[in-house]
């Protein structure tokens, strides 16, 4: 408590917004997730046997980066196509393990201490990995990758708990575009920093170094200024704390209704859009560098920069969020028809343009500018699916997101296992195979969530003392109802829209001024 008092005495800056302040840390959990994750995907390349001599299309060069003689230090591993894909699916073993018991402590103790835990962890099996594979054999690396799963299943539970005790409605859309696609940019730097380190110090090892030496000087910095809710938070101005108080519902220490949940619908419609979701993301993370590498011929320095593509991600999740925000504040659009919308188009659009990179084939040109649009409306599902699953509870969201990430997470070991199992042989028309595979479990995860989901908050997440939202009025719901009063309804439901638009406005006013007074 001392320390942090001495911090934010001299450094004001953070007292004022403090929950822009958690939510950057949020954005940072991800991202250095992410990049201790996808280290993994592109050291890989160099951390086995290379097979670049195999790819299809060696002979076609298309950045034209000067292929060095490079002495790469570091054990090299004899592993086959399908040892190399239960190393990279093992992570996900560890990550369905603690998603829901992680869900289930931040909705009871908060995700403060949790999400310290999960980061900790996570650096200590990323330090150990060079360790374990100099054993020369497959299943070491295998345990270690288990382990920094154990400690990364317990991210987005606990960031989804921050946001939903932190962040008001008004403000979600955009923050949980720009937290959840943070992994894009994880993802960036994994794949940049690693194939930098790796091409440039000659050893794949002191990636792995790196990465972990940054997740432990995040733990630091988030032990000292982040808190699990306003209510706990030491320092928060009184100015925000009523603000919070005005536009959002504070959490509350209620039971979880287990046999509600799992009877809801609409939270199976969320589990399989983001199992559609995952299935391609993962098969991106993990073995976009291996499909550069070992079918387009391209070498670590090329394949680097390649990982310069996920910034597409964050930049389409961000402002993308922004737009949904604007649309639904300003231009009164159903919550759920924005959830939809962005939803397919991140599902089903980045899915036919990864067809149409491998439909590419060898034209380079082609092949890179599908992967690029594909990853960009990738960044879409952050405002649409994932933002559904913060708009159907407040007391449950640690729980009900660890469940659909847990399921979710399943795609992460079906796709590495999958393509270890298809592609041994790395050629185009095995590629072409696992995308058509894909293509039905896309359209099939699409359609059952728009039977399934909805935006409307759940009735089991309303505490007793909590008045119930009356229904949207939606053409099913209003049929036995005059014209007359079905325009009263609607004019009603404007009228609460706004004064909940003026009490942000007056109460974000009457903040700021605070600080200014201060």
């Amino acid at each position: 408590m001392c320390m942090n008092t001495f911090l934010y005495c001299q450094y004001p800056c953070c007292i004022g917004q403090v929950r822009f302040i958690v939510a950057t840390f949020a954005l940072l959990a991800v991202m250095v997730g992410f990049a201790q994750h996808a280290s993994m995907s592109i050291a890989i390349v160099e951390m086995v046997d290379s097979q670049m001599k195999n790819a299809s299309c060696f002979d076609s060069a298309f950045l034209h980066v000067p292929n060095m003689e490079l002495n790469i230090s570091g054990e090299r591993m004899k592993w086959s196509e399908i040892e190399q894909g239960f190393n990279l699916a093992a992570f996900y073993i560890g990550y369905v393990i603690t998603t829901i018991p992680a869900g289930i402590l931040c909705d009871k103790y908060g995700a403060r201490y949790v999400l310290l835990s999960a980061t900790l962890l996570s650096s200590l099996a990323t330090v150990l990995i060079p360790i374990g594979a100099s054993m020369a054999r497959w299943w070491e690396v295998c345990i270690l990758r288990v382990v920094k799963g154990l400690g990364q299943g317990a991210i987005f539970p606990c960031v989804s708990s921050l946001i939903s005790r932190w962040i008001p409605p008004l403000e979600r859309s955009t923050v949980v575009a720009a937290v959840f696609a943070a992994n894009s940019i994880g993802i960036v730097l994994g794949y940049t920093c690693t194939g930098l380190l790796i091409y440039y110090w000659g050893s794949w090892p002191v990636a792995f170094y790196f990465w972990a030496g940054v997740g432990l000087l995040y733990s630091l910095l988030y032990g000292v200024y982040v808190f699990s809710d306003p209510q706990t938070h030491p320092q928060l101005h009184k100015s925000e704390f009523d603000y919070l108080a005005k536009t959002m519902v504070m959490k509350k220490s209620i039971g979880t209704p287990y046999k509600l949940i799992f009877q809801d619908r609409c939270v199976y419609g969320l589990i399989i859009c983001q199992m559609g979701h995952d299935l391609l993301l993962y098969t991106l993370i993990n073995n976009f560098p291996k499909y550069l590498n070992q079918v387009l011929g391209f070498n670590i320095m090329e394949n680097s920069l390649m990982g310069l593509l996920f910034l597409l991600l964050w930049v389409s999740g961000f402002f993308g969020g922004m737009l949904a925000d604007f649309l639904i504040t300003k231009k009164n659009i159903s919550v759920t028809l924005i959830r939809r919308l962005y939803t397919s188009t991140s599902n089903l659009g980045s899915y036919l343009f990864v067809c149409f990179a491998v439909i590419a084939r060898c034209r380079m040109e082609y092949a890179i500018t599908s992967f690029a649009v594909a990853i960009f409306l990738k960044g879409f599902f952050y405002t649409g699916g994932f933002a559904n699953i913060i708009d159907i509870s407040v007391h449950h969201t640690g729980f009900i997101i660890s469940l659909i990430n847990l399921l979710g997470a399943t795609m992460g070991v079906t796709c590495s296992t999958m393509i270890g199992f298809l592609a041994q042989h790395n050629t185009i028309e095995e590629w072409e195979l696992i995308v058509a595979v894909m293509g039905l479990f896309e359209v099939m995860s699409i359609l059952l969530y728009f039977a399934l989901s909805t935006a409307r908050r759940r009735d089991w997440d309303y505490a007793e003392d909590e008045e119930m939202e009356p229904r949207p009025l939606q053409k099913r719901w209003y049929k036995h109802l005059s014209d007359s009063d079905h325009e009263l309804r609607m004019e009603e439901e404007r009228r609460a829209h706004e004064v909940l638009k003026e009490n942000a406005r007056t109460a974000r006013a009457q903040m700021k001024e605070d600080i200014r007074n201060r």
